[in-house]
């Protein structure tokens, strides 16, 4: 699945935002557990909190609940920040490589948003 350019990025805010009021929104973010049977020699690799072996399904989705990104194949044992962190989206977003804006205003306010702030957590 090829990554959204940066007009699929800028229309999916512009969808959350009229569909549901919230600005400046890329995108909905969730990792799923997927069960499976306990890969052979795995140890506790794919053995998760939730009790069973899984591997794990991090999406993005738009306002429709449509998928953006799709990342898969992570063992069970990983949690969902983690798995963020060291998938090729994470990465992407905390390095600057997105093709993200740089800054924003919300919607019928002065406020100002800046990347940088966001880029700056999600390296620490």
């Amino acid at each position: 699945m090829p990554p959204p350019d940066r007009e699929k990025r800028m229309n999916i805010a512009t969808e959350f935002y009229t569909r549901f009021n919230f600005p400046l929104c890329l995108g909905a973010i969730e990792g799923k557990h997927i069960r499976i049977e306990k890969p052979a020699s795995s140890l506790s690799l794919y053995y998760n909190y939730k009790g069973f072996f899984s591997i794990i399904l991090l999406t993005v989705t738009g306002s429709e609940g449509k998928f953006v990104v799709v990342d898969v194949g992570w063992c069970g044992s990983n949690n969902d920040g983690g798995v963020f962190q060291k998938s090729a989206f994470g990465r992407s977003l905390a390095s600057g490589t997105l093709n993200l804006p740089t800054e924003g205003t919300v919607p019928q306010t002065d406020i100002k948003l800046q990347l940088s702030l966001l880029q700056t957590m999600l390296s620490h």
